[in-house]
């Protein structure tokens, strides 16, 4: 091909429409493709009835020792939430309890300087422990807020939902 050939070519290559690219798979035979691919997905421990039914026909008692594995692994991720909750709940009464102590003992300050007379210091500090107390219980009001709206967001709109096949 020669030099002016080839960009007579390109030309019109350039001018003619841009032709869709026929996929190399029929569509029909992509549908099944798609079928067979969704079918082997599961979401869970446990694969549906049909696959274990297909595992314990290659292996004589897998079924089991896959039931069995997946009891375990939920008694498991159940005792390590509840270890995460009872921890949080721990920490939580400590926290209350030292800002409980440490409330007191600023107001207990506060009651001394204002006995010895020094009521502008007494006053300062008491102000300054209310507005520590309120700002703590206001964040960790919004902060509750916050995790709610979050977790109600994720329950309503799920990220990934693999319960429907493509759609082609």
């Amino acid at each position: 091909m020669t030099e002016s050939e080839a960009s007579q070519q390109r030309e019109q290559s350039a001018d003619a429409p841009d032709k869709p690219i026929q996929p190399s798979v029929r569509s029909d035979a992509r549908a099944q493709i798609v079928e067979a691919l969704h079918a082997s997905l599961y979401t869970g421990p446990i694969p549906p009835p049909e696959v274990l039914a297909q595992y314990e026909n290659v292996l004589p008692g897998l079924a089991d020792r896959i039931m069995a594995e997946s009891e375990r692994q939920r008694a498991h991720r159940q005792e390590a939430e509840m270890t995460l909750i009872r921890n949080d709940a721990r920490a939580r009464m400590a926290g209350l309890i030292v800002g409980m102590v440490v409330a007191l003992a600023a107001l207990a300050l506060a009651g001394v300087l204002a006995a010895l007379g020094q009521s502008v210091w007494a006053v300062a500090i008491a102000l300054a422990e209310i507005a520590a107390l309120a700002g703590v219980f206001v964040l960790g009001h919004l902060r509750r807020r916050e995790e709610r709206t979050t977790r109600l967001e994720e329950t309503l709109n799920p990220t990934v939902d693999v319960s429907e096949p493509p759609v082609e």
